[in-house]
């Protein structure tokens, strides 16, 4: 799978961060069914936004700008290409953008006498900046992991889509020395899960963090 990630922010009363997925039908003939395109699009979105504003994750203080105005992060993710393991690559995609932004400065500017002020991007050598330019800080990595089960009771790591519909699904993320499931399908045992895999998910967390 493949997908394209970009952060658009904009200025609001309440920092944090928002996520959108799109899985066009070009992207996959899966999703030539609207139904089941919206479903999986409002699970990720959903979820991701969950996890990525988890107080251990991420601040959103360092989004406070002047007074009661915040940035609010727009992570919006395109699917060029799907094969399975959606909840994975959205993640990394998103945790990657994210570790990209940087906040530029702001200054004061006037819309007019009954307007009022607002923010402005503050030029280059401007000396009334409100809102210094700084970069954005994740607190912690959430670090994704997804397995499939096989008709035979094998277990696959990154499942392509064809192995995702073959059987029940686990996906993961490790944070802060613990496991929390965020997707569970096809009626997975997650403590089986947790007794037989963990060895292996603990291995793949370590290479995502090298």
């Amino acid at each position: 799978s493949s997908v394209l990630c970009g952060v658009r922010g904009e200025l609001e009363e309440l920092g944090r961060i928002e996520v959108s997925v799109e899985l066009p039908p070009l992207c996959s003939a899966l999703f030539r069914e609207k139904h089941r395109a919206l479903g999986q699009m409002s699970f990720l979105s959903k979820t991701l936004t969950e996890v990525l504003n988890l107080p251990s994750v991420f601040d959103p203080k360092q989004l406070l700008c002047h007074g009661d105005v915040s940035w609010v992060l727009h992570v919006h993710i395109v699917c060029l290409n799907y094969d399975g393991n959606a909840f994975d690559l959205c993640l990394l995609a998103a945790i990657a953008a994210l570790e990209d932004v940087e906040l530029p400065a702001l200054v004061k500017g006037t819309l007019g006498p009954e307007a009022g002020e607002r923010l402005a991007i503050a030029p280059a050598n401007a000396e009334d900046v409100v809102s210094e330019a700084r970069r954005l800080v994740l607190l912690a990595r959430p670090l994704p992991v997804t397995f499939a089960r096989m008709p035979g009771g094998q277990w696959v790591l990154d499942p392509c889509a064809v192995e995702e519909s073959l059987g029940a699904s686990v996906s993961l993320c490790f944070l802060e020395g613990r496991w929390l499931v965020f997707h569970q399908g096809g009626g997975a045992d997650a403590n089986r899960f947790l007794e037989e895999l963990m060895p292996v998910a603990r291995t793949s967390t370590e290479k995502l963090t090298k």
